[in-house]
């Protein structure tokens, strides 16, 4: 785990209170409640949901956080504020292609690490 890029493990392993076998649990929950993260948020852009969208990058940036996965975390965060503030699409598209770019491969990544 210590190799996939984009997760700093002892950062999670450290709110996790250094117990692993919590913090693989949180992994895998993180990799089933985020894998569809970037379809549910264009759901909620193409039905013109902010509030909702707003929800699912607030919960992103917050288990990214509790995983280690920092850098993620700060996109969630820029993508939240942005949705918060009422940025037309136009805006948050690059902020959401930056969550896409993080997430994709790190969700790929803790799959493969994760897997019998």
């Amino acid at each position: 785990l210590d190799t996939i890029e984009g997760l700093d493990m002892s950062t999670g392993l450290r709110l996790a209170l250094g117990q692993e076998p919590l913090y693989r649990r949180l992994l895998a929950r993180f990799v089933e409640s985020q894998a569809g993260f970037q379809e549910k948020l264009e759901q909620a852009l193409d039905a013109g949901d902010a509030e909702r969208a707003e929800r699912l990058a607030h919960t992103l940036k917050g288990a990214a956080a509790q995983i280690g996965a920092t850098r993620l975390s700060e996109d969630a965060a820029a993508l939240q504020m942005a949705l918060r503030g009422g940025s037309p699409r136009e805006a948050v598209e690059p902020l959401t292609l930056a969550v896409a770019a993080r997430l994709g491969p790190l969700i790929a990544a803790l799959r493969a690490q994760t897997q019998p």
